[in-house]
């Protein structure tokens, strides 16, 4: 029998002394209308990429024309 209790105190020791890697990442929080956010997941999906790859890539079209 696995004793939950042991088994989790041992996985907080483990996750306090153990450094989380630091991202050179933000949240972007946005809101939008639902009908947008599905058009955006469904696109995402569609093409096999994440929200935020999906994003990158609009964001690097965007600069791409304004330097024009």
């Amino acid at each position: 029998m696995i004793d939950m209790a042991s088994t989790c105190r041992q996985y907080v020791f483990v996750m306090e002394r153990t450094p989380m890697p630091q991202k050179d990442r933000k949240i972007l929080g946005i809101s939008m209308s639902p009908t947008m956010a599905g058009d955006i997941k469904a696109e995402a999906a569609r093409r096999n990429i994440s929200l935020r790859k999906l994003f990158e890539e609009l964001w690097s079209m965007y600069l791409e024309r304004r330097a024009k």
